[in-house]
Formats: C-alpha cells, sequence, structure tokens
C-alpha cells in the first residue's frame, strides 16, 4: 500500500474527532496537547491500517466489536501498571478504559462513514 493511498482526508477528521471527545473526557485533568495529537494520530494510523487490511467492519456492531478487543489490548497491556490495589484507582482505570473504546469507536466510524 502506498503512501498516497493509505493518507486520507477522513484520517484527519477521526484525529480531530478523537481529540474533542479526549478533551471533552478528561477536562479535569491536566492533558498536554501535542501528545494527546500525536497518540491520537499513532491510533488512527493503527486502526486504518487493521480495518483496511485485517479487519473489513461493514457496520456499527463491527466498528463496536474491532473497538472492543482494541481496548481489551489496552487493559491487558495497562492494568497492572495502573492499578495499584485500591478501588479508587480501579474506579479510575475502568473509566479510563471507557474513554479508550469511545475514542477508539468514533475513529473506526468516521473511517468508516467519511470519504474524500
Amino acid at each position: 500500500m502506498k503512501t498516497s493511498q493509505f493518507l486520507s482526508g477522513s484520517m484527519v477528521v477521526a484525529m480531530m474527532a478523537a481529540e474533542v471527545i479526549s478533551w471533552g473526557w478528561q477536562w479535569y485533568l491536566t492533558r498536554t496537547f501535542y501528545t494527546g495529537v500525536l497518540a491520537n494520530c499513532a491510533l488512527v494510523c493503527v486502526l486504518k491500517y487493521t480495518k483496511e487490511t485485517l479487519w473489513r467492519a461493514r457496520g456499527l456492531k463491527d466498528s463496536a466489536l474491532l473497538s472492543l478487543y482494541v481496548t481489551t489490548l489496552y487493559v491487558g497491556l495497562q492494568a497492572p501498571h495502573e492499578v495499584s490495589g485500591g478501588i479508587l484507582s480501579t474506579v479510575f482505570f475502568l473509566i479510563s478504559v471507557s474513554q479508550k473504546f469511545l475514542v477508539s469507536l468514533v475513529i473506526v466510524v468516521v473511517l468508516d462513514k467519511v470519504r474524500f
């Protein structure tokens, strides 16, 4: 796949939508804008590649399932570092997990629906 075929306007829209959700969700936290944009760009690239080569998401149900798998991967990698044994850290981690699911779902849906 050539770079010109991989990059698209829908990727920009998906990244902006993910950033809006991240800012709206985490308004109470101090969040660095540039690292958030960089992380969302990486997530958009990974999800676009996965959606185009490995997983043909044809509807909202397939998009939600792909987002659930990506979120489960995040939980498996990040839970040992975030959950420190207390109930409060577990609750905060589950809130973070739900935000990651929502961001990845919006990215996949925007990549599927927006064409230009």
